[in-house]
């Protein structure tokens, strides 16, 4: 009886020295002052994995780090901080523990570029098929051919190219911008007065951006303009389109600037409405874009189906999106605008495209 007492005893003393110990040992812990992680930016793929690992400091530290991601549906993040692309966009994935936290910022789909601390982001379009044009009663004649496309797998601005980053790569902005009855300066908003010749031409914008970012590119690719039907397909949100009329939206005032919002006076900084599909801003409104190809009226009838060009000759090139003047019909993702090469207005402005080289 006696030797049952005690070995209940010593059972109950262990038990107790061990509860003790553990209290002593998290009491002890000193708090995190700071969460360090591995990667705070971070550029992925859909589908792709990274693994964000965090440090606590002091590193005698050892409260529990919690994961969260700001936006679920484009990157999710496990208990182990295994991150995870869903959809093309950017998120942020936080590391917590107490009331610390570190940030990573996560971009899907897209590469950042830098030229003179100007930073842009092109966003990956998966190559795929989709119909071009439009049989609404809104649209013009020149866009009323649906017809369908196939293309290879290219890069397009998040944004039009910006006033910081023409002059970043030219060393000056257009003095018509200081001087238009327009409402137009503003270092994040779209470059005007550019004609498509300033963008193409030797030693244009094109040329110079190529030059300073050679060892940048991926390899086998250079920047040019996109070319009508990568422009449309793009504007139309690629492989996740939900086949809106204007980009990223039925509600035009969702996603663009145009004569309703803006009165006509002038364009906004670009990235201050919501994105399309794809994580892409501005395609409706804000201003006009150039593209690539020459203009018919008639090309869509014999167009090429697999990446096409436009036609071989022309008077006019391509500009597509309605901007801050225009109408809503002249934002939808079809409508189609043409002008001289050598035009340079407050109307017109560019967005690039990220192409493999011919």
């Amino acid at each position: 009886m006696y030797t049952n007492i005690k070995i209940f005893s010593s059972k109950r003393i262990t038990i107790i020295s061990l509860i003790l110990t553990i209290y002593f040992f998290v009491s002890c812990q000193p708090d995190i002052d700071k969460i360090t992680l591995n990667q705070t930016n971070l550029e992925l793929n859909v589908n792709e994995t990274f693994q964000l690992k965090a440090v606590n400091e002091p590193k005698k530290a050892s409260q529990i780090v919690e994961w969260v991601s700001s936006k679920p549906n484009i990157a999710v993040v496990n208990d182990n901080g295994l991150v995870k692309a869903i959809s093309p966009g950017e998120c942020e994935i936080k590391a917590i523990a107490n009331d610390k936290e570190a940030i990573c910022k996560v971009f899907i789909n897209s590469k950042t570029f830098k030229v003179n601390e100007v930073e842009f982001k092109m966003i990956t379009v998966e190559g795929g098929t989709f119909i071009m044009g439009t049989n609404s009663d809104e649209a013009f004649e020149d866009e009323k051919i649906p017809h369908e496309v196939t293309l290879s797998t290219y890069y397009i601005g998040e944004t039009e190219v910006t006033q910081a980053l023409w002059n970043a790569v030219m060393g000056n902005i257009p003095t018509q911008i200081n001087t238009s009855v327009s409402d137009l300066k503003g270092e994040n908003r779209p470059i005007f007065f550019v004609s498509w010749n300033d963008i193409c031409n030797t030693n244009g914008f094109l040329d110079k951006l190529n030059t300073i970012l050679a060892d940048k590119l991926p390899i086998g690719y250079s920047f040019a303009l996109p070319t009508e039907a990568q422009w449309e397909y793009a504007a139309r949100g690629g492989k996740y389109s939900q086949n809106y009329k204007y980009s990223g939206s039925d509600n035009i005032d969702e996603v663009a600037w145009y004569i309703n919002n803006t009165g006509g006076k002038g364009s906004k900084d670009v990235k201050t409405k919501m994105p399309n599909e794809l994580g892409i801003y501005d395609m409706s409104g804000n201003a006009g874009e150039w593209c690539y190809d020459w203009y018919h009226p008639y090309y869509y009838h014999n167009s090429e189906k697999v990446d096409p060009t436009g036609p071989d000759e022309g008077s006019d090139r391509t500009n597509r999106n309605g901007g801050f003047r225009a109408k809503a019909t002249g934002c939808a993702v079809w409508s189609r605008f043409y002008d001289p090469p050598t035009t340079a207005d407050d109307f017109i402005s560019f967005r690039l495209a990220l192409v493999k080289s011919k």
